[in-house]
């Protein structure tokens, strides 16, 4: 079994990161941020786990999704 942690963020980081782009999260728990539309058009690697991240063709790899600020603050 695998342990998933998810950073804490402050509220004044979310608000800055929101403006930059989409947020999403990485399996393990850790957040990107999507620029420009917020969708995907190519994949990186997490620098925490070294899964994919990202996506391509508007379409996230599966097991990372978009996050909001509120989500992140309310887990």
């Amino acid at each position: 079994m695998t342990r998933s942690t998810t950073p804490v963020y402050p509220p004044d980081v979310l608000s800055v990161l929101e403006t930059l782009g989409k947020m999403a999260k990485c399996p393990c728990g850790e957040v990107y941020v999507v620029g420009d539309c917020g969708l995907p058009w190519e994949v990186a690697r997490c620098p925490t786990c070294g899964s994919a991240i990202g996506g391509t063709g508007d379409h996230f790899v599966p097991g990372n999704a978009t996050v909001t600020a509120a989500e992140l603050l309310n887990q």
